[in-house]
Parts: structure tokens; C-alpha cells; sequence
């Protein structure tokens, strides 16, 4: 029997993505084939009038306010100065630590997703629900994104167990896993800030210990990059960066007749995630020259 138990999702969002969130959370609730509870965390930005827009367009919606949730944060964060910090640094620390931190002391379980996704058929979430309950579960990365470079990574490759190229735009994290002393000593070493827009990246596939992680299959979470494609397996696609363009143009359509009138809702897979270790660093250089090329291909063509 199909779980009817309601999927419990939250977000980040803020005012100057507005029209994205709408586009993306609309979607979401038209195409689960289960209930979903969502959660939206806004960055103290949003307007009156988008809070409005949100409520009447997502049935449902609870909206957590930065002025409320800000408060216990950082009563929780008091021991962690370079969490702190980061925090202060980014709105990407409240998407790691306020999120997690008020969820799993409202509901223990959560499942987090960004607001630059957009969703072409209905799926399921049956098989990552069947998923241990330990398992952390995240999407695999166009190309390894985290913030540290060879050298740092040949230094601590040992002591640093990591999965390959975890992507933090879509996540699920045991409470019990999620470790505030572990993130805090990640953040505190100066190596580990090279890229330092990806730290959280690290912090949490390290935090994972590269054990029991999977991802989504990339096939059906597709991340939007150079020469990406999307076909009739792809169920969400993910538009970080400079790809939010394409999304708000929602320029990419599934071939026609797919999924066919009536077929079931598709079951979203998950895939054992591999370790990074010297083969696959190896292959993401290669990977990333070739994006490079494809990207400066790209430009080119359409200045």
C-alpha cells in the first residue's frame, strides 16, 4: 500500500526569488504523489505581499520568520564561534544550521530542498522513504564542489573520508548523524576554506564520513550545467547559479508523450554514493576541463 504519510520539506527562500519559489513549490505539491508538508524559512527579507502570494498559492504552507527562529539559533549555536560566524557570513548557514536545527526538534525527520528546482512529472517518494534510518541521502553534483583543493585534500584524504561530490541543494540527514562539535572544528581549519562558497559542501559530506550516504539517481535529480541534458527519466531539475534564467524561462520540456497519459507517478531511486578517492578526482578534473570548454563553447555562440 502506498505511504500516505505526509512528506515533511523545507527551504530556504527570500524576496529576490520570489517568482522562482512559486514556480517551484507549485510544482512540488502538484506533482507528489503523496502528501507534503512543507516549511519555508525566509531570510528576514520577505515581503508582506510575497508572504501573502506564498499562503494563497501553497495550500498549507508554514512560513518560519527569521525575527522567530533567529532567537533560538543562536542560543544553540553559543559553543560553535565559527558557525556563528559563518552564519553571519551567508545566508547558506541558515539553510544548514537554523533548518536542521529547528526541524529535528519539531519532527525529528525532514527532507530539505532548494527553491531553484523545477519538477516535470509526477514521482514517488516511496523507495528514499524505505531508505535506513540512519542514511544520509543527497544529490550527486554536476562535478565535485567542494572547498578544498588537491593539495588539501592529499593532506587530510585520510582523516577526511568523503563521498563524491555531494550537492547540499537537496538533503536528508539523520538527527542523530548531524554533529554541531564536528561542523564547528570543519570550519575552524584554515585549509578547509580555499573555496570557501562551497564549505558547506564539505562540512557535511565530511560530517557523513563518506559511510551509508546515497544520492538521488542523477538521471531523475538532474543538475544544470554545461551540455546538460534533460529526457524522459528526468524527474526534478536542479538550476543553481547562472541557470535560474533557464528555469524562470522554464525552457526545457520533456520529449512529448512522456510520461504517458495514465502511467503511474515514477519512483524516485537512490543510489549507493561512492568515495571520492584518487580514480574519481582524477575523473572530475577531466570532467570539469570539459565543462569549461563546453561553457566557454556556449558563450560564445550566444554573447
Amino acid at each position: 500500500m502506498p505511504d500516505t504519510k505526509p512528506m515533511v520539506i523545507a527551504s530556504l527562500i527570500c524576496e529576490a526569488h520570489r517568482d522562482l519559489c512559486l514556480q517551484s513549490f507549485a510544482g512540488l505539491l502538484k506533482y507528489s504523489a503523496e502528501p507534503v508538508q512543507l516549511h519555508l524559512f525566509e531570510d528576514g527579507s520577505l515581503t508582506p505581499a510575497t508572504t501573502e502570494a506564498l499562503r494563497a498559492a501553497l495550500p498549507g504552507v508554514r512560513i518560519w520568520f527569521f525575527r522567530d527562529y533567529d532567537p533560538p539559533t543562536r542560543e544553540w549555536l553559543a559553543k560553535q564561534p565559527n558557525l556563528r560566524n559563518f552564519r553571519a557570513l551567508t545566508p547558506m548557514g541558515l539553510k544548514i544550521f537554523d533548518i536542521p536545527l529547528h526541524m529535528y526538534r519539531e519532527f525529528g525527520k525532514f527532507l530539505y530542498i532548494d527553491s531553484d528546482v523545477l519538477y516535470f512529472q509526477p514521482f514517488s517518494w516511496h523507495a528514499l522513504r524505505n531508505l535506513p534510518e540512519t542514511a544520509a541521502l543527497f544529490a550527486l553534483d554536476s562535478q565535485q564542489s567542494y572547498s578544498l583543493g588537491w593539495r588539501e585534500w592529499l593532506r587530510w584524504r585520510k582523516r577526511l573520508p568523503l563521498p563524491y561530490a555531494a550537492n547540499l541543494g537537496f538533503y536528508q540527514y539523520p538527527q542523530v548523524r548531524y554533529d554541531l562539535d564536528y561542523l564547528e572544528w570543519i570550519y575552524s581549519e584554515p585549509d578547509f576554506w580555499r573555496y570557501w562558497t562551497v564549505i558547506e559542501q564539505l562540512a557535511w559530506a565530511a560530517m557523513s564520513r563518506g559511510e551509508n550516504v546515497y544520492y538521488v539517481d542523477p538521471h531523475q535529480l538532474v543538475q544544470a550545467c554545461p551540455g546538460y541534458r534533460v529526457d524522459g527519466r528526468a524527474v526534478i531539475v536542479h538550476y543553481p547559479d547562472i541557470y535560474k534564467k533557464q528555469m524562470r524561462a522554464n525552457s526545457d520540456h520533456l520529449p512529448p508523450g512522456v510520461p504517458a497519459q495514465g502511467a503511474p507517478p515514477v519512483e524516485l531511486r537512490p543510489w549507493r554514493a561512492p568515495k571520492l578517492n584518487y580514480w574519481r578526482y582524477g575523473l572530475n578534473v577531466l570532467k570539469r576541463r570539459k565543462m569549461m570548454r563546453l561553457a566557454a563553447t556556449t558563450v560564445a555562440q550566444h554573447p
